[in-house]
């Protein structure tokens, strides 16, 4: 019986069956959806924003290779997160400046 915090299993997503898709959306929905299921076990408060930064920053082979390669995965996943903080750092310190 699977932990609550665990998701199901998913099939690997592969080039043949993004490509049986029929719409962009459909494509974008299901890279989504399997990508934030391998970086939410990463990192599950910023998976969220660090799928929408790979979704829209990287091609569709790019995407299916960092689901294919954990390695891989995890340094998209550290950039991301850096990028992240780095931002949130500029924020706060305009903010604190600025008053």
């Amino acid at each position: 019986m699977p932990l609550p915090n665990q998701q199901a299993a998913r099939p690997t997503l592969t080039k043949e069956m993004l490509n049986a898709l029929t719409s962009p959306e459909e494509k974008k929905q299901q890279l989504g959806e399997h990508l934030y299921a391998r970086v939410a076990v990463h990192d599950g408060v910023l998976a969220g924003r660090i799928v929408g930064m790979i979704l829209d920053a990287y091609t569709e082979d790019q995407i299916l290779a960092n689901l294919n390669d954990e390695n891989l995965l995890k340094t998209s996943i550290s950039q991301a997160t850096q990028t992240i903080k780095d931002h949130e750092a500029q924020t706060a310190g305009g903010a604190a400046g600025a008053q």
